[in-house]
């Protein structure tokens, strides 16, 4: 695998692979001096990603291209991830990751306040 696994690998991962490749790529960016098992890449990917919600809500939550996204009924998980990471390519080397992460994570939960078609049921943490 690449540096960064493309849109299709990554559309089929779970949290837990996500967050494990967020915290490999935290890690490759120098927050880790030493090697890190699974589990701490993991949990340092989940910290990393908490830790990223509030610039990830004022660069999505009033995009208005990704609530029509959100909200159709013909969603293509793909495209979601594409859009969204495009719109991250500015914070992390690793959009793609993170893109996929906010999708498993939930649209309504990262932005609450929002209402209309985009508000979907939400995900995990």
């Amino acid at each position: 695998m690449s540096s960064e696994p493309n849109v299709n690998e990554i559309a089929g991962m779970d949290v837990t692979e996500l967050d494990l490749l967020l915290g490999d790529a935290a890690i490759k960016e120098g927050f880790g001096s030493k090697s890190a098992s699974d589990a701490e890449k993991v949990a340092l990917g989940r910290s990393r990603f908490l830790a990223y919600l509030p610039e990830l809500r004022k660069q999505l939550c009033d995009n208005e291209t990704l609530k029509k996204l959100v909200g159709t009924e013909q969603e293509e998980r793909n495209e979601i991830i594409l859009g969204i990471a495009a719109l991250l390519a500015h914070m992390t080397p690793v959009p793609l990751i993170l893109a996929a992460r906010v999708v498993h994570y939930g649209y309504s939960q990262l932005c609450p306040n929002i209402e209309g078609p985009a508000h979907d049921k939400g995900g995990k943490a």
